[in-house]
């Protein structure tokens, strides 16, 4: 049989080499913002929201704007990646980047050995636990494709993994078959920053919106 290609996904948010293969939801703890936010926002007119039981929708929406939920951001691009290892701020630590390899995760769970589309019913099933209480799911982390609610997820190649629980991946037994850490070191990431910058990777190109570019023309022109 021949072996599966390793299609690898850049992390892109790693900006700290410590443990970061789990999402911040189950990180840091807290109660439920991903169920407060689809509450919340059902008071909210001033865009259009999901239908109720549309939990993708709902998690992909609370991710978009910054509240920790049970997914995990990858990119296609080790490009990316490198940004967001690289960016302002920790300029005193070092940086890194996760590369994963979706098939060997999803293996290790008996799921796809590509990217798990988000209509698999056992995808749906994680999703769900997210927003109903008492709902049980199985232990599993899963690399799925995404749905492009918004430009940045297309402009950033934007991939995740889904998480039922608080593992991290790099601690599951065999990960290191499937996934790899890279250290940037803290000296050079201001010359990586600028390298980047001549290659169009900017955040006024990754988040493309007239804030981030007024921003961004402000650093180049007045900082």
């Amino acid at each position: 049989m021949a072996r599966p290609c390793r299609r690898w996904l850049g992390f892109t948010g790693a900006r700290l080499p410590e443990t970061y293969g789990a999402p911040r939801c189950f990180i840091q703890q807290r109660r439920r913002p991903d169920r407060a936010f689809r509450v919340a926002c059902t008071n909210q007119k001033c865009c259009e929201n999901p239908v109720p039981d549309d939990y993708f929708g709902w998690l992909f929406l609370a991710q978009h704007y910054g509240l920790p939920t049970r997914l995990l951001d990858w990119s296609e691009s080790p490009l990316i990646a490198l940004y967001f290892a690289v960016t302002e701020g920790y300029e005193d630590h070092d940086g890194c980047i996760w590369a994963l390899w979706p098939g060997g995760l999803n293996s290790h769970y008996d799921a796809s050995l590509d990217l798990v589309q988000i209509r698999d019913a056992k995808v749906k099933e994680i999703a769900e636990c997210a927003f109903v209480p008492g709902q049980t799911c199985d232990q599993v982390i899963i690399a799925i494709d995404g749905r492009e609610i918004d430009l940045r997820m297309l402009v950033q190649m934007g991939r995740f993994t889904l998480h039922a629980y608080g593992t991290p991946i790099e601690n599951l037994t065999g990960s290191a078959k499937w996934s790899r850490r890279y250290i940037v070191p803290r000296e050079v990431k201001l010359k990586i920053r600028n390298q980047l910058a001549a290659f169009g990777i900017r955040r006024s190109n990754l988040f493309p919106d007239l804030a981030n570019l007024a921003a961004n023309l402000r650093e180049r022109r007045f900082g």
